[in-house]
């Protein structure tokens, strides 16, 4: 039984309890009331499998006969069959089953058939022509290139325009126009950003190209410019949008370590130097601690007056 069937089954049971009535059971097996009093009539009469469809497990009067199918099956199994990726797909077995054995059956109906009899499986392969050139050339036993020509040029070409070809529903062309040559070197290329040092060189793949100076198009240091490769190897250098001159020049030698002055060690015994009291070090440091105290005395002293005056 059908899911619906199984509902009407629910609804009715209900009704037999006295939960619903007819009319209730009717709105909701969303049929009208007079087909919900004939389907409540079978189910008193029949139970449960009196609402099952009258057609249910009966043949269509437009099925195929079964020796057909038997017949169309072993033709596909024999002539059309074989390892996955060899087989025929249902759509090209029946279009080879009209042309080379004069029997008429749909793609849809075979492909239930051959899906029933385990004759195919859904393989997908993308492309207009899918796999159904290469089974035409294995079916016509054809094995070099030159006879693989013939057999395009002569039949299959012809048979698959007239099969897939769509007149267009307007003249016009509305293909876009195809790019130039320097279009096409602008797109297929590598282009990677790069910032100008202070010195105007760009390093790209551990090489220096220093950049030339010029009225034009003038790239100040730290700004970015675009370091483009194309696959040949030619490079080129852009700020923004235009071409700038450059010239590659060695990598420039690392900057050696400022030596430092050698502090000379004490010798053993040496007392650590302490400079006198009169010492300028000294001095600096007696004038900072009395400006402090001279600070910290007028602020107690501004506090003392702020407390006198606010006495009554």
């Amino acid at each position: 039984m059908s899911k619906g069937e199984l509902s009407r089954v629910e609804v009715l049971a209900r009704v037999r309890s006295g939960q619903l009535r007819v009319v209730d059971a009717a709105v909701l097996m969303r049929v009208s009331y007079r087909q919900a009093k004939r389907l409540w009539k079978r189910y008193r009469r029949e139970g449960a499998a009196g609402l099952k469809h009258r057609n249910s497990g009966r043949a269509s009067n437009r099925a195929y006969a079964e020796s057909f199918r038997c017949t169309v099956l072993r033709l596909v199994g024999e002539k059309y069959g074989g390892a996955v990726g060899a087989r025929f797909g249902p759509t090209l077995a029946a279009e080879h089953l009209t042309s080379e054995d004069g029997i008429r059956v749909s793609g849809e109906t075979l492909r239930r058939w051959m899906l029933a009899e385990g004759l195919w499986s859904r393989e997908r392969i993308h492309g207009t022509h899918q796999d159904r050139l290469v089974k035409k050339l294995r079916r016509k036993q054809i094995r070099s290139h030159a006879e693989a020509n013939r057999y395009l040029e002569a039949d299959y070409l012809e048979e698959h325009n007239g099969r897939f070809a769509r007149v267009a529903a307007r003249r016009e062309d509305y293909h876009r126009r195809a790019p130039g040559k320097a279009a096409l070197d602008r797109i297929f290329r590598l282009e990677s950003e790069r910032v100008i040092s202070e010195d105007w060189v760009v390093r790209y793949e551990n090489r220096f190209f220093q950049l030339e100076a010029q009225s034009r198009n003038y790239a100040p240091a730290r700004s970015k410019v675009v370091v483009w490769e194309r696959p040949e190897g030619q490079l080129g250098i852009e700020y923004r949008g235009r071409a700038a001159r450059w010239r590659e020049i060695p990598a420039p030698a690392r900057p050696v370590a400022q030596q430092h002055k050698a502090v000379t060690a004490r010798k053993a015994g040496q007392k650590k130097w302490v400079p006198p009291r009169n010492h300028p070090w000294r001095e600096a440091a007696r004038r900072q601690m009395a400006r402090k105290a001279r600070k910290q005395t007028e602020a107690t002293q501004r506090r003392s007056w702020d407390l006198s005056s606010a006495a009554p």
